[in-house]
């Protein structure tokens, strides 16, 4: 039901149709998409998936597993109701990689702004405390994709964040 009736703002479908007309194809990054975008006249749209999934540096390289990882980043959970669930996550990542370098990495900071809620930081600054508490590195990496760009000094990932999850992908 929502691809057949999904609606859109008044202003996107002048914008698509000029995308659709200048340019042979539309990159989505799901299937779904693709197909709404068809029930509104938009027929050259392609799946291609997100875009972080393509790391240029990386590409045709085969996918490796680090045995004992030197550098490891963490990223917790966003949503409060995960945050028990993410400190005990990470307390056992401190202790099954105890020799490796353990970073939490925060994806929307822990300063409530335009993009992080009072209670999503709030939730951010109990993490990011939690983690002290045992010893680890933290980092905001809100703002910008210099932060995730900085995961490629890692080698091993944790997290509940799916960008940074495709971020390690797209490094194979």
């Amino acid at each position: 039901f929502d691809v057949q009736h999904y609606p859109l703002p008044d202003h996107a479908m002048p914008i698509l149709e000029r995308l659709r007309d200048d340019h042979p194809y539309l990159s989505c990054r799901d299937y779904l998409t693709c197909r709404m975008l068809e029930t509104k006249g938009i027929g050259n749209a392609l799946m291609t998936g997100c875009p972080t999934w393509y790391d240029p540096d990386f590409l045709g390289r085969e996918p490796t597993l680090v045995q004992e990882p030197k550098n490891v980043v963490f990223t917790p959970a966003e949503r409060p109701e995960f945050r028990d669930q993410s400190i005990r996550v990470l307390r056992r990542v401190r202790a099954v990689l105890s020799s490796s370098r353990i970073v939490v990495s925060f994806h929307r900071g822990w300063t409530a702004d335009e993009h992080t809620t009072p209670e999503q930081a709030g939730n951010a600054r109990i993490l990011q405390e939690a983690a002290a508490a045992i010893g680890l590195e933290t980092r905001d990496v809100s703002g910008s994709s210099e932060g995730i760009e900085g995961y490629k000094e890692f080698e091993f990932h944790v997290s509940y964040r799916v960008h940074a999850h495709y971020k390690f992908l797209s490094m194979r």
